[in-house]
């Protein structure tokens, strides 16, 4: 039996979302369209049958809530947004960050963090930079999950999980 404590982040990269160049209000309230909620729907299900999530996190853009809100009332978590997921934001905080909060000392977490293309690209780049093993090709299109295992507090491993028809 190891002695090993290992967690895990869904880090998710927002459902298909209306363009940006047709929406005449703030990009923060820019919505899902259909396809991207029933992208959202079919990530909840899968999340919430895939083990015990202890947390579901968000940047505060409405396309990141409405991908992860399915998540969150599936496993009756309370949906928390932080600042540290949002587009623009710096991608080695937000992955330090994030595997603080997963490894938390003797609790062994399985977190949902849902943010933007810019935010996950970085993260893939310090994937690379770490060189754990990554199962599958570098790429987050909309929709997609990145599953970042953690051993000990330390990325341990990396698979691409592909987004919902």
């Amino acid at each position: 039996m190891s002695d090993h404590v290992e967690a895990m982040i869904h880090l998710v990269r927002h459902a298909i979302a209306r363009g940006r160049s047709s929406w005449a209000e703030s990009d923060a309230l820019r919505p899902l369209t259909a396809h991207g909620l029933a992208q959202a729907e079919a990530i909840g299900e899968r999340l919430a049958s895939g083990g015990a999530i202890t947390a579901v996190r968000t940047s505060p853009a409405r396309r990141c809530i409405e991908t992860v809100a399915p998540t969150a009332r599936r496993l009756a978590l309370a949906l928390e947004e932080t600042e540290h997921l949002a587009e623009g934001s710096d991608p080695d905080e937000s992955l330090r960050r994030l595997i603080a909060e997963a490894s938390a000392p003797g609790v062994a977490q399985a977190i949902v963090a849902c943010t933007h293309g810019d935010v996950i690209d970085g993260v893939l780049g310090a994937l690379i930079e770490s060189k754990i093993e990554i199962d599958g090709p570098l790429i987050a299109p909309k929709g997609s999950t990145w599953q970042l295992v953690l051993r000990d507090g330390r990325l341990a491993r990396a698979r691409y999980v592909a987004p919902p028809p």
